[in-house]
């Protein structure tokens, strides 16, 4: 059974914090810091995007308003758990991130291919070259 939760970062509960900064991947990532920081950033800085399959976190996005502030797009990050990859799940949570972001009233937004895999998977998904931040390589 999936379930869905949306939150702020800064109003998720220790345990989600936890599972969410373990769940991302470890070294110089910004959704891993983006997490970190909530605590101190003020209140929809950042918006968790998580699905779960009972209680078990499949992947999640982040709504990175923080950085998006005075722009129409909002920057996005992504991961799934490397066992849920290749079934779906982060297009699923990608398309739920973009009706997210739309509800708070932003027009789109901009993805941050990192890897190899996450550049094929953008690809493969059509995320055009001006839904990508400026800077990274497409």
């Amino acid at each position: 059974m999936f379930m869905w939760k949306i939150k702020d970062l800064k109003k998720v509960s220790k345990a989600e914090y936890r599972t969410l900064v373990a769940s991302t991947p470890l070294g110089d990532d910004y959704m891993r810091e983006g997490v970190i920081k909530s605590k101190d950033r003020v209140k929809n800085s950042y918006i968790a995007i998580c699905l779960y399959d009972k209680k078990q976190l499949i992947g999640w996005s982040m709504l990175d308003l923080f950085l998006s502030k005075g722009s129409k797009y909002t920057r996005t990050y992504i991961y799934v758990k490397k066992k849920f990859r290749r079934k779906k799940y982060g297009t699923k949570i990608l398309d739920k991130a973009k009706k997210v972001n739309l509800n708070l009233g932003y027009k789109g937004i901009k993805v941050c291919p990192h890897d190899k895999a996450s550049k094929k998977f953008f690809k493969n998904i059509n995320i055009q070259k001006e839904e990508v931040v400026r800077g990274y390589k497409y």
